[in-house]
Order: structure tokens, then C-alpha cells, then sequence
């Protein structure tokens, strides 16, 4: 019995053991594109009978592992409270505190929504209650401002007069993310990364060839290569007019 007591204890430790802890980061690849959505899990970061604060961060690579900084990286806040606190310009602008040293990051853009649709976007876990304004700020950010926070060892968020600091589980879940979007040195594509190459040189029926069928050819490789996913606002690039050395997107 005490034998099968241990090993059934073994066969519980075992998966944390070996494969760590469950990752707070997910991300899905989509081939066509050849690109990777990346999306952390949700942080809460002001849980109060006043106003409740979850962070979203979400990014888009190329391929399936980050050979390149994202291409896209997205911060929202969410905020629930009685009354709309960021509605206007001067308080919606982020600030981080990184180690001690301050660091403006822009001004977020701004959408609400208020009643029975602010409600319904509460989360479970939420403390605060009553007639609620949902505010949603975002701001594109680059990765290698997402790389610069997560190196960080004290950070805190500023938007407007809201001071947020981030504790020990907000940086783990920062720095994991962090690792998804910022290449780490001297990577090299693992097999079936989906990292495929561009044609390096034109076909040789275009060698020596004249500007318009050139350009012919290289058309529909522009809108191939210059697409996204949409889902965070990166939209399909499609020529307008191409003529001579003159591109125009729409």
C-alpha cells in the first residue's frame, strides 16, 4: 500500500518537475500568414471596492519563435469604477517608473462604455460594484519597451494620477512575455518554425528584363509578405497603383 501511496505521489510531482510551471503566455500560428499571435494572461492590477484595473498584453511575430522583435506589441487597460476617470488628454498618459528612473510612453487611446454592457465585462474576481464606466486605453508599444520593462527589478505604471505598481507575479508573467516577443542572442530557427525564406534573387526569366514586368512580378509578392492578422489592428496591405518606382498603398 505505501508503495503505491509513493507512487502515486510521483506520478503527481512528476509534471511539475519536469515540465515547470504552466506558462502564462499563449500563442497561435497562423501558416498563411506566417505569423504568431502572442497573448499573456490578463493581470489584475487594482482590485478595490472603488475601481478595478486589469493589463493586457498582446503581440504579433513572425513565424513561430521570435527571430526579430514583434512586429506588433499591444498594451490595454481596463478600468471599472463609479465615474470615468481618463476621459480627458492630460490623464491619459502612461508613464513608467523603472527602477527609479521615470519614462514617458505616450498617450493611450480611449473608448468607454457605461451600464449594463460595463457589467457584463466585469470579472468575477472584481470588488467593485454599483453603476459602473468601463474605460478601455490602449497604446502600441515597441518590443524593445516591453523587453526594457521586463529587465526591470522595481516598475511601476502611471496613467494620469493612477499609480500602479507592478508586484512579483505581474513582472513574471511581464518577463515571460517579454521572451516571447524580443529574440533571444544568436537564435537560430528550430526545424518546423515556420520561418520560411523570401526568394533572395527574381527568376531568370527577369533577368536583364524591363521595369514593368519586374514590377509585375513583384506585386503580388508585396501584399503576400506585407500581410497580418487583423486582430490587433494590422490590416492587409493592398496596391493601390504600381507604376514606375511609385507605390501606392490603400
Amino acid at each position: 500500500m505505501r508503495s503505491f501511496c509513493f507512487l502515486l505521489l510521483l506520478i503527481l510531482i512528476l509534471p511539475v518537475v519536469l515540465f515547470g510551471q504552466t506558462p502564462h503566455v499563449k500563442t497561435a500560428y497562423d501558416k498563411e500568414s506566417n505569423r504568431s499571435q502572442v497573448l499573456a494572461n490578463t493581470l489584475y492590477l487594482v482590485n478595490t471596492p472603488e475601481q478595478f484595473i486589469q493589463l493586457q498584453l498582446g503581440g504579433v511575430i513572425w513565424g513561430r519563435q521570435p527571430l526579430f522583435p514583434a512586429e506588433e506589441v499591444v498594451l490595454e487597460f481596463y478600468s471599472f469604477g463609479s465615474a470615468a476617470r481618463y476621459k480627458d488628454l492630460k490623464f491619459r498618459r502612461l508613464t513608467v517608473v523603472l527602477d527609479g528612473k521615470e519614462f514617458q510612453l505616450g498617450t493611450l487611446d480611449y473608448q468607454s462604455m457605461s451600464g449594463e454592457k460595463a457589467v457584463k465585462a466585469l470579472p468575477t474576481v472584481a470588488k467593485v460594484g454599483g453603476k459602473l464606466n468601463l474605460e478601455r486605453l490602449t497604446i502600441h508599444l515597441a518590443a524593445e519597451q516591453i523587453g526594457l520593462l521586463g529587465r526591470g527589478t522595481r516598475v511601476e505604471l502611471r496613467i494620469g494620477d493612477t499609480a500602479i505598481p507592478m508586484d512579483d507575479i505581474h513582472l513574471g508573467i511581464l518577463r515571460e512575455f517579454a521572451s516571447y516577443v524580443m529574440p533571444p542572442t544568436d537564435v537560430m530557427p528550430a526545424p518546423g518554425s515556420g520561418v520560411e525564406a523570401i526568394e533572395p534573387v527574381l527568376p531568370q526569366e527577369l533577368t536583364g528584363a524591363q521595369l514593368e514586368p519586374t514590377l509585375k512580378w513583384l506585386r503580388p509578392r508585396l501584399e503576400e509578405f506585407g500581410s497580418g492578422p487583423t486582430w490587433l489592428g494590422i490590416s492587409r496591405l493592398v496596391t493601390k497603383s504600381f507604376s514606375g518606382c511609385t507605390i501606392s498603398y490603400k
